[in-house]
């Protein structure tokens, strides 16, 4: 019975003009944090949290409030749990590669001292993903792959779905530009981490990085069901050729499919 009236209210919430969503949401933010935490931005026409008294943090699809109900910092906590990061010792001027950034919630995983690579193809994506992050440079709009080319990328934002590979109820297709890793980061930085979530193209942005595997020491990559119409799993093609290539799955989130390699060919 709570499941049905938890669906029907979060219906309510995304069918409705966006002053009555705001006032919904807002209910049930009141209920988990006992104050108000979303707000309306008219300029943009999106909502946002704020993070502090002057950050702002915005949502591009109304769908995806829910993940933030709880609170930013739980969010954070949560995708520290989900691509097991709490097994990393980072440290100062630590360089992470977020592929698949979106709009850039994995960036607060990490203290402001290190340095962060973000690539998202995503048009809309990618505009939320500069309002969020400010102040970091090394933002990339377009997306990673085995070779330099344009693909077809297909939309499906309400949640997060948008692949290069062709997919069940996308919204719309975008062509975007692709290039490889390992021609736009140099062979000479050290990378404490890939973040790997690519909606089912893990293996062609693998083989994209080859010439820089050897810098990278983890690789947190999310191989869930998600590849093309049939919802396939990358796991087995993209397991084999990162032990092929010297890693080692060190840890394992099976509930969301994500897999913590580490690189064992190197003395870290």
């Amino acid at each position: 019975m709570f499941n049905l009236i938890r669906y029907l209210f979060d219906q309510l919430v995304f069918q409705s003009p966006n002053s009555i969503s705001l006032f919904l949401i807002n209910l049930r933010s009141i209920f988990h944090n006992k104050k108000k935490i979303f707000f309306f931005d008219k300029k943009f026409n999106k909502f946002y949290l704020l993070i502090n008294s002057n950050q702002k943090f915005y949502i591009l699809e109304k769908k995806r409030l829910n993940f933030y109900v709880k609170g930013f910092d739980e969010r954070i906590k949560i995708l520290n749990n989900d691509y097991l990061l709490n097994e990393i010792n980072f440290e100062i001027a630590d360089n992470i590669i977020d592929c698949g950034a979106n709009i850039g919630e994995f960036r607060y995983c990490f203290d402001n001292n290190v340095n962060y690579f973000a690539f998202e193809p995503s048009i809309n994506e990618f505009k939320i993903l500069e309002l969020n992050l400010k102040k970091e440079k090394k933002l990339n709009n377009f997306g990673l792959w085995s070779k330099s080319d344009k693909l077809n990328l297909y939309i499906k934002s309400e949640t997060a779905d948008s692949s290069f590979e062709l997919i069940n109820n996308y919204q719309s297709i975008q062509e975007v530009k692709v290039k490889r890793l390992d021609e736009v980061i140099s062979n000479h930085i050290k990378i404490k981490l890939l973040k790997l979530e690519a909606e089912g193209s893990e293996y062609e942005v693998i083989k994209g990085a080859e010439k820089i595997l050897k810098n990278i020491k983890y690789i947190s990559a999310d191989l869930g069901y998600e590849k093309g119409l049939q919802e396939e799993s990358s796991f087995n093609e993209v397991s084999e050729y990162l032990e092929n290539k010297g890693f080692k799955i060190i840890k394992s989130n099976y509930k969301r499919m994500v897999f913590l390699f580490l690189n064992t060919k190197k003395n870290w």
